[in-house]
């Protein structure tokens, strides 16, 4: 448990340091940083979406090399004759997998955040035109 915890906590570490790295490569005069930074713009929601797809696509990379070693390893038992990497490798997987999963409920928070943010704007828009016809 240890073990699961201590890599769910570097992978937690490594994505923060990815979205802040992230932050720091934009154009710090632009309009652009106050967007992203920005938690009521879509523009934020959309840059998210991006780097949390990026990161689940590199694990299930990870997870797929790793199958295919077990697959390896069932073939030439000789490999791991006590079965101990195996074990490993699967309930890395495992918790991988775990990962995957909550990154795709992030994914689909931020996507339905986005919509939501982006039917309010649609909405204001149709309302200040409204009421410039009006005028």
């Amino acid at each position: 448990m240890k073990g699961k915890t201590s890599l769910l906590a570097s992978l937690i570490l490594v994505v923060a340091f990815a979205l802040t790295g992230y932050a720091a490569n934009v154009d710090l005069h632009g309009e652009r940083l106050a967007k992203i930074h920005s938690i009521h713009s879509a523009d934020y929601h959309v840059e998210t979406i991006r780097h949390l797809e990026e990161y689940a696509a590199w694990v299930e990379g990870k997870i797929q090399k790793l199958e295919e070693l077990i697959s390896t390893i069932n073939h030439k038992p000789y490999r791991d004759p006590k079965g101990f990497r195996r074990t490993r490798w699967k309930s890395l997987i495992g918790t991988w997998k775990q990962e995957v999963r909550g990154l795709q409920e992030g994914i689909a928070s931020h996507t339905q955040e986005m919509a939501r943010l982006q039917a309010q704007m649609e909405e204001r828009d149709r309302v200040d035109e409204e009421a410039s016809q009006d005028a």
